[in-house]
């Protein structure tokens, strides 16, 4: 399946991306054990997306936050949660090079 980004539509591929990040946000404050790690997936998507439009600083928060949100899953399912923290520390990492 291509997004919007492969067609070369990175804006609308963000703004796509922007919606499930604000309803993991608002499910998260619901059910935070339940909904946080759809909110860290998401928001380490949406990172990803704010660096390839050049958005560097709004990149840095929201792998910021992923990492945080990550980490604070670690502790109750370590295996579980590995991978996806080490994705968002990448992230992290190409956007504090830049």
């Amino acid at each position: 399946m291509r997004v919007p980004s492969d067609v070369g539509r990175s804006q609308d591929a963000l703004t796509a991306v922007e919606e499930p990040v604000g309803l993991n946000r608002q499910l998260a404050a619901a059910q935070a054990h339940f909904r946080s790690g759809a909110l860290a997936v998401s928001l380490k998507i949406y990172g990803a997306h704010l660096t390839e439009l050049g958005e560097h600083k709004s990149a840095l928060a929201a792998d910021h936050e992923a990492v945080d949100l990550y980490r604070s899953l670690r502790t109750a399912n370590e295996d579980f949660y590995r991978r996806g923290l080490a994705n968002a520390l990448r992230n992290l990492v190409i956007d504090l090079r830049k």
